[in-house]
């Protein structure tokens, strides 16, 4: 197993993990607050206080996972969470019991974002749909087995013992932190220094022509959805006639086709059409909803709930990717932490009008009400912005033009074939003698002598590269290579690779050149991937935009303006300058500043202005 797969294998597991010891906490919680206080207002204030929090401290809480690394919020954070569990254990009385939860929710508040932004860290660009439909399949699995053992658990030691269990999940979690590794970040790091304020992630969220359309849906969804927990009850065993067993099983039913929803359908969803699937899928899972209050036929029920559950899974995960995809990652903390916060306090306004709709019209139309507003919202969505929605998932600040490309998004880029040999002399690991070295000094003379010349043999220091147009011919060239080397008892690294020119990089022979549009995205995503980690780590930029205007106010604005938006901007007096980590994508967004400011700034895209940049003066050419 690749390290990056168990990497991935173990966030996967610590998210499910996570799911499951909230449900753990919350039924034996509920049921404890039940017990000692009969009243529902105090039920009701266990779950504000444990949602609320994310949704007032949705901007710090998600600067934390963008300015830090991920993994040591998560730790610290689940240390802190571990702790209120122990303390909750054996708290007494219900005031001291819900200032813990709210603590406990300030730990979700945090941990959430922290886990979201690691995903890509973890996963890579190329993989990421296929981490998030993994990561939401692994929630999902902990929301279906939570509640269950959170209630074993309550029934055989009560309090005490469920949030002891609750204390060792926490535990776990903050040890799969520390193990976890990213591969796909230097550091696991977003670029430093992060850009923008708290809330820098919420505007994002709302300016962002195609993100703003989405969330727009989203929350006028849920804060009609939700509504549907005040009344699912009553609806089952009232209206439909299910009694207890039907209801439980009604809502497995939903449960069921969300975990089967994230698992196989987000996958077959292509990255441009992200937005519309999630708007698509908020209308089913609407119709989900409002379809057992039109026709009360049991049967029927519990396919529209199935297929609800379907659409709500699918959703989840689409939405995840398309932040993922569309917010520049020095955001990605910020922009999750607002979608979650605005989730939460959609829902936690539901469930107040949940339970006055079904006092006022009865739980039959409170469903169709929860079902069909969402559904209007979502079809007028698609209806009126399909324009916006036809735009590419990827930010401007992660994508370049079709044009810019060297390759079409619609057709497999035909090229000529490439391989070599490479071969890595007097390395740190075998540590050649001088005797030793003088015998491979003419090491890359004998293999041209005995490969030809069809096969040119190049060398670097000691590193000698053979290159050949097929892969029979570089094999053949490696067994001459492994020869020479035994005739002369040396010892070395070879590898035989292949060159991939989206990538622009040599990678393992045994890897196949992409053969479908969408490979040939994922390949293009993982050059950009490394290219903004090269420049994360040197401190700068090869490309950079350079804009001249005309007051020094205005110069300042449009750095704020930028920097918010995720770009690396600086200003110095009237002039501000941009990084870019290609030149195809300093000429996108030189285009774009062009249209907006028109003739008040002058623009222009200017190579490697790193070494000049360091220095207290630039020269800007007037």
């Amino acid at each position: 197993m690749r390290r990056g797969d168990a990497d991935l294998n173990i966030l996967v597991g610590a998210v499910g993990l996570s799911a499951l010891g909230d449900w753990i906490a919350l039924v034996p919680l509920t049921i404890h607050l039940q017990e000692a206080s009969g009243s529902g207002l105090t039920i009701a204030a266990l779950y504000f206080a444990i949602w609320a929090p994310s949704v007032v401290l949705a901007g710090p809480a998600g600067l934390l996972a963008d300015r830090y690394d991920p993994r040591r919020v998560l730790v610290l954070v689940s240390l802190a969470q571990a702790v209120v569990a122990v303390v909750l254990a054996f708290a007494a009385g219900t005031g001291l019991i819900l200032v813990l939860a709210v603590l406990l929710g300030v730990g979700f508040a945090i941990a959430q974002p922290a886990e979201f932004a690691l995903v890509p860290r973890v996963a890579g660009e190329a993989r990421l749909a296929l981490a998030n439909v993994r990561v939401e399949t692994a929630r999902y699995a902990g929301f279906a087995v939570g509640p269950l053992l959170g209630g074993v658990l309550a029934a055989a030691g009560g309090l005490e013992v469920a949030m002891l269990v609750n204390a060792a999940t926490f535990l776990v979690v903050g040890t799969a932190a520390i193990i976890v590794r990213c591969p796909h970040s230097e550091f696991c790091l977003a670029p430093e220094p992060a850009v923008g304020r708290a809330w820098s992630g919420a505007r994002y969220l709302v300016q962002d022509r195609l993100l703003g359309v989405v969330m727009t849906v989203a929350f006028v969804s849920l804060l009609f959805m939700t509504t549907n927990w005040a009344a699912n009850v009553f609806f089952a065993k009232d209206d439909l006639g299910l009694g207890d067993v039907g209801y439980g099983l009604l809502l497995t039913s939903w449960t069921l086709g969300m975990v089967l929803g994230a698992t196989l359908l987000p996958r077959r969803i292509a990255s441009s059409v992200l937005a519309v699937g999630a708007l698509v899928a908020i209308v089913v899972q609407g119709a989900g909803l409002a379809g057992p209050a039109v026709w009360l036929v049991p049967a029927l029920a519990f396919a529209f709930f199935f297929i609800g559950g379907l659409a709500h899974g699918t959703k989840n995960v689409l939405i995840r990717t398309l932040i993922h995809e569309r917010v520049p990652s020095s955001l990605h903390g910020r922009a999750f932490a607002a979608y979650n916060g605005l989730r939460n306090g959609a829902e936690l306004i539901a469930l107040v009008a949940g339970g006055l709709l079904v006092a006022a019209i009865g739980a039959r139309w409170t469903m169709l009400v929860a079902g069909a507003i969402p559904m209007i919202a979502g079809l007028v969505a698609l209806v009126l912005a399909r324009g916006r929605l036809s735009e590419s998932t990827t930010t401007l600040a992660a994508a370049e033009t079709e044009s810019a490309r060297p390759w079409r998004a619609d057709s497999v880029v035909p090229v000529d074939d490439e391989f070599r040999v490479e071969v890595e002399l007097d390395d740190d690991e075998h540590g050649y003698s001088l005797r030793e070295r003088l015998r491979a000094l003419d090491l890359d003379d004998e293999a041209r002598a005995r490969l030809g010349k069809t096969v040119i043999v190049t060398r670097d220091g000691p590193r000698i590269f053979a290159y050949t147009s097929t892969e029979p011919q570089a094999r053949a060239a490696e067994g001459v290579v492994r020869e020479l080397l035994g005739d002369e008892r040396l010892t070395a690294d070879i590898s035989v690779t292949r060159w991939h020119p989206i990538a622009e990089e040599w990678r393992d022979a045994s890897l196949p050149l992409p053969d479908t549009p969408a490979e040939e995205e994922r390949e293009y995503a993982e050059r950009e991937a490394a290219e903004r980690r090269e420049a994360e780590v040197e401190g700068r930029f090869d490309w950079h935009v350079v804009v001249e205007l005309g007051a020094r106010d205005a110069a300042r604005d449009l750095g704020q303006r930028l920097s918010e938006e995720g770009l690396s901007a600086k200003r110095r007096w009237r002039y501000v300058t941009i990084g870019a980590v290609t030149e195809e994508r300093a000429e996108e967004l030189a285009a774009r500043l062009r249209g907006e400011l028109g003739d008040s700034a002058d623009v222009r895209v200017d190579a490697d202005l790193g070494e000049v940049a360091a220095g207290p003066f630039q020269f800007v050419g007037f």
